[in-house]
């Protein structure tokens, strides 16, 4: 049994696809664990097992660097 060229292109598609996606996610998630980490509370990142999402959002730990004082508050502590 022979498999034409169109499925055997249409096959070859959707493994590229598929590879792509798998690399996406793979280069995704350390950025998502990035951020959502850095918005959960002190007790929740030090969780034993971990969380993928925050349970409370805390953006209090965030703080906005202007380009003159590159933050300097987070610096000093």
């Amino acid at each position: 049994m022979q498999i034409s060229y169109s499925s055997r292109k249409q096959i070859s598609s959707l493994l590229l696809y598929l590879l792509v996606a798998v690399v996406l996610i793979i280069i995704a998630f350390p950025v998502y664990w990035l951020i959502s980490t850095s918005i959960k509370p002190g007790g929740e990142v030090t969780q034993s097992p971990p969380r993928l999402h925050p349970l409370l959002y805390f953006l209090g730990k965030l703080q906005v660097c202007s380009w003159y004082g590159w933050c300097d508050q987070v610096l000093r502590q």
